[in-house]
This record gives structure tokens, C-alpha cells and sequence, in this order.
């Protein structure tokens, strides 16, 4: 589930805070805040996947309020036990190895469960409700889907409070929504819930890739900058902003120290995360400095070709 464009977002988060701290950061704190920084992501995933789990007890929990009220309303009685127990959420239940990673690593808080809440009286306000054979999985599941997109997926508010639930989630949370996304979209009853989840890493190079690129760029920082310096031209590298000079440390280091990659695909990642977390202009001399250095790498024979 955690990919590399993840853990370069938070290989990147960490060098930045880092580098700001000027020596008051040890490097056995970064790689800790890294560690913490992709199990939240992770944390998140399985919170998303659970999401139906979610609404299932808030919905439990407004029924019990709806039957104790006087002159209660079948319909809404009847709405509530459908999304109480539904062939989605019994498939989701019945998966043990789910509901204990679920127990374990999902997050909570009052603020998601008043959000269930609220979409719960939206589902019982609803002047048109939608059709539903809540005794077809097929139909539930393309009922979910809807759902899951305009009140989660898409919601400011839902990502707010989710960014809310750790110092870590931020700029992840839009990716790892993707990850949810394809679960919900590939869930199918004859298959145990586990197994439309990816696992939190999908091998062992990606396990060790953040840890490793973050500890190189550190150990090699002077040699990275020196390498770089010459490719400035008009700009002064003590000028180029910390975030750029990241982003041109990290690529270089992959390029140096991670021959497998091809450097297209390198330059590609770094101009994208340039155009996200630096100036307009910086992804056009990203582009530019990165291409001439590996193009004169490439000759002296420091990395390989494509």
C-alpha cells in the first residue's frame, strides 16, 4: 500500500524539517518521525477501509434512539437496520483477520463519529432516498461506492477531520483515499475482505527504501550539494530554497545510489513533487539542472543510461 511516491512525500516532509532544525535534530529522531509518518498513512488506510464499519455503528447507534422515541417512524427504523447489518458489512464482519487489524489501527474520534452521524440524518432526511435491494450484494455495493465518493472521498470537511487525527496526515491523505478507492471498487463476496487490501508494504525494497534514501541524503548531503552547485548557473546555491535544494538532494541521491531506477522516471517524480511543494518556476529549473547533471553523470560514467 505505501509506494514510493509516498514515501518520498514523507522522505521529503522529514529532510525539510530536518535541515530546518540545523544540527538539533539527531538522525535517529528523522528516521523515528519517518517510521511514524508512514504507519500513519497505513493507519489511514485501514480506517478508509473500514469506513462501512463506521457507518454501520453510527447507524446502530440511532436506532437504538429511534425506537425508544415515541410515534417512531417505521420507514427510518427499517432504513437504519438495512445499514446496520447489509450483506457488504456482514462480508466485512465475517473477515476476522480485517476486523482485528481494524480494532487495532483504525482511528477514532468524536469528531468522525459525529460525521457518521451526520450522514446518517442526511440518509434519514433524504427527500428522494435512493432504491435500494439491501438484500443484493451488487446493489449495496454499487449503494456504498456512490457514497463513499460524495460524502467521504470528495468531502473538505470529511479531510479535515482527518487531517486532525495525526500531526502526520496531510498532503498523503488525497493518495491514500486512491488506495480505498480500489478496494471498494474491487470487492467481490466470494472473496475474503483481506484480500482486496494491499498490504502495508508491498516488498522489501520498498520497506527499506524510505529509511535508506533519507540516510543518504543525509550522510551525503555536503558531496550531493557540491555535485549540484555546478549546475546552478545564474542561481547562488545558499539562495536556492530549502525545499528546492531537497528536492534536487533526494533525486541526485537516487540517481547516484539506486541504479535500478531509471533516471527518467526520477526526474519525472521530483519535477512532480516541485510542482506541488516549491515556486511556479521551480519544477521549469528542476527540470533543467536535473537533466544536464545526468546527462554529464551519465558520461562520466558516475550512473547508468536508460
Amino acid at each position: 500500500m505505501i509506494n514510493r511516491l509516498l514515501i518520498r512525500i514523507k522522505v521529503l516532509q522529514v529532510l525539510y524539517n530536518y535541515y530546518a532544525f540545523e544540527g538539533r535534530m539527531t538522525e535517529d529522531r528523522a528516521l523515528q518521525i519517518l517510521e511514524d509518518a508512514l504507519e500513519a498513512s497505513y493507519r489511514l488506510y485501514i480506517t478508509l477501509c473500514g469506513l462501512p464499519l463506521a457507518l454501520s455503528d453510527a447507524a446502530e447507534n440511532r436506532l437504538a434512539i429511534e425506537e425508544e422515541k415515541f410515534g417512531k417512524q417505521e420507514e427510518k427504523i427499517a432504513l437504519l437496520k438495512h445499514l446496520v447489518d447489509n450483506p457488504l458489512v456482514a462480508l466485512i464482519r465475517s473477515d476476522e483477520e480485517f476486523i482485528t487489524l481494524y480494532e487495532d489501527l483504525a482511528y477514532t474520534s468524536i469528531a468522525l463519529d459525529e460525521y457518521h452521524g451526520d450522514i446518517i440524518t442526511d440518509l434519514l432526511t433524504s427527500e428522494n432516498p435512493q432504491e435500494v435491494d439491501w438484500a443484493s450484494y451488487d446493489d449495496v455495493k454499487e449503494w456504498w461506492r456512490g457514497l463513499y465518493k460524495s460524502a467521504y472521498q470528495q468531502s473538505e470537511a470529511f479531510e479535515d477531520r482527518l487531517g486532525d487525527l495525526s500531526i502526520y496526515l496531510n498532503d498523503d491523505i488525497g493518495i491514500v483515499f486512491t488506495f480505498a478507492t480500489k478496494v471498494f471498487n474491487g470487492m467481490d463476496d466470494k472473496l475474503q475482505y483481506m484480500k482486496n487490501l494491499r498490504p502495508k508494504y508491498s516488498n522489501d525494497d520498498n520497506k527499506t527504501f524510505g529509511p535508506d534514501l533519507l540516510t543518504k541524503v543525509i550522510h551525503n548531503s555536503a558531496e550531493l550539494k557540491e555535485d549540484l552547485t555546478r549546475y546552478l548557473k545564474e542561481w547562488d546555491a545558499d539562495r536556492v530554497s530549502r525545499i528546492d535544494s531537497i528536492i534536487l538532494r533526494m533525486a541526485l541521491a537516487e540517481a547516484l545510489y539506486y541504479p535500478q531506477i531509471p533516471t527518467t522516471i526520477i526526474i519525472n517524480e521530483y519535477l512532480n513533487l516541485a510542482h506541488v511543494y516549491s515556486s511556479n518556476n521551480s519544477s521549469k529549473y528542476t527540470n533543467g539542472i536535473l537533466h544536464n547533471l545526468f546527462t554529464d553523470l551519465k558520461e562520466e560514467g558516475r550512473i547508468l543510461g536508460d
